[in-house]
């Protein structure tokens, strides 16, 4: 019984020392990214637009700062019109897309709604630069990673229209 003990005591003691040959010297330990979808992309990227559409409908009625209202509204258009396209792409790839936002998406729309007639336009812009600078190099990679080219030219176009949302929002 002590020996079976001490046999697993020694072999946790040691396991992490030859997990940690695998690595490089100042190498972190991240789990393993998840392969990269089509479909994943798809979905994710509209979730995220459905978010932006009715963040800034919020952003458009309660906001006090005119640029904050001018960028919503133009994130409203934008997203909007980037659905509609990956819906187009969706029905191509025989996708079904979700047609209500996630609980994630949900917590951070009603953090926002909560804030009524004291909406705090600085936490929306810095919202809309985060959330911006991931969906950017979301779009990078499904434009480089994609196996349809009708979703790939897409990813580039949102990419461009993403950095245009992203410098607005920098400049507010």
């Amino acid at each position: 019984m002590i020996r079976t003990f001490l046999l697993a005591a020694a072999t946790f003691a040691v396991a992490p020392f030859a997990v940690a040959q695998d690595r490089k010297p100042g190498e972190d330990r991240k789990p393993a990214e998840k392969a990269y979808s089509d479909a994943e992309f798809v979905k994710m990227a509209t979730q995220c637009s459905m978010l932006e559409v009715k963040l800034g409908k919020l952003a458009a009625e309660q906001s006090k700062s005119d640029d904050v209202k001018k960028l919503a509204n133009t994130l409203v258009r934008d997203h909007q019109g980037a659905n509609e396209k990956l819906a187009a792409v969706a029905k191509e790839l025989n996708i079904q897309l979700p047609t209500e936002i996630d609980a994630e998406c949900k917590k951070c729309l009603e953090k926002f709604e909560a804030m009524k007639n004291d909406f705090n336009d600085k936490e929306y812009v810095t919202h809309v630069i985060e959330a911006h600078q991931k969906a950017i190099q979301w779009c990078k990679k499904a434009s480089a990673q994609a196996q349809n080219q009708n979703l790939k030219d897409l990813a580039d176009t949102m990419t461009r229209t993403l950095q245009t949302h992203l410098e607005m929002a920098k400049k507010i």
